[in-house]
């Protein structure tokens, strides 16, 4: 067998190790991503009554333009502190 250096040879095995599991980790990350993105939020009919739909001219161009609000809930106040 012929020796390439083993110290030299265990460390770039390392460093390509090292990229490949970090190359993974961020396709897996971006792939969650996407997936998160393009899933609908959906929620029951009965978990929406008594809230209103409310249009709201926004100064921003990253501001919601159309937003539900909740009915008054005197317990939300209490949990905001």
């Amino acid at each position: 067998m012929v020796n390439y250096g083993g110290v030299k040879t265990s460390l770039l095995i390392k460093i390509v190790g090292g990229v490949i599991a970090l190359g993974v980790f961020g396709f897996l990350f971006k792939t969650s991503l996407d997936d998160a993105r393009t899933t609908a939020y959906t929620m029951e009919r009965q978990h929406l009554r008594g809230w209103t739909l409310v249009l709201d001219p926004s100064p921003k161009p990253n501001d919601p333009v159309v937003s539900l609000r909740p009915m008054y809930d005197p317990t939300n106040e209490r949990i905001k502190g």
